[in-house]
């Protein structure tokens, strides 16, 4: 689990977009992954499958992808980092009001 996180390290920070820390020391494992350019993050873990096959979920659960395919997960988490930066920075949309 523990390795797949790291690869997974790896591809995120081959390229400078992204700053990644790997917390191994603790009950499950998690890789915790920001846009370089916002303190915007996520928490990413490593799950089993039956079968034998591993799963990269976001902290809350929902799936990325499977370890079989590392580039789509990188991928996957940095369009997810991109997509919440660009909320933070846009900032909510102001609400349209018609006239009556």
């Amino acid at each position: 689990m523990s390795t797949h996180l790291a690869r997974l390290r790896d591809l995120l920070t081959a390229d400078g977009d992204a700053a990644a820390d790997l917390t191994a020391a603790v009950s499950v494992p998690y890789l915790s992954v920001a846009a370089a350019s916002h303190a915007i993050g996520e928490r990413i873990r490593c799950r089993p499958l039956p079968g034998g096959q591993w799963e990269f979920s976001y902290g809350w659960g929902a799936p990325i992808g499977g370890t079989d395919d590392m580039d789509a997960v990188a991928t996957a988490v940095r369009t997810a980092l991109l997509a919440e930066s660009w909320r933070v920075t846009t900032g909510p949309k102001p609400a349209v009001r018609l006239r009556s």
